[in-house]
């Protein structure tokens, strides 16, 4: 699929740590699982 390792997992991660702020990161993760679980249906 991607070729993406941990380190650049690790930069994304803490790149939008950086730019959302620790406020936002609890809705910003309900909403990807939310969009991961509904993905599953899908496949």
């Amino acid at each position: 699929m991607f070729n993406i390792g941990w380190q650049e997992i690790l930069i994304i991660s803490v790149v939008v740590i950086l730019i959302l702020g620790p406020k936002e990161l609890p809705a910003l993760s309900k909403l990807f699982g939310c969009n991961q679980k509904n993905q599953t249906f899908v496949f």
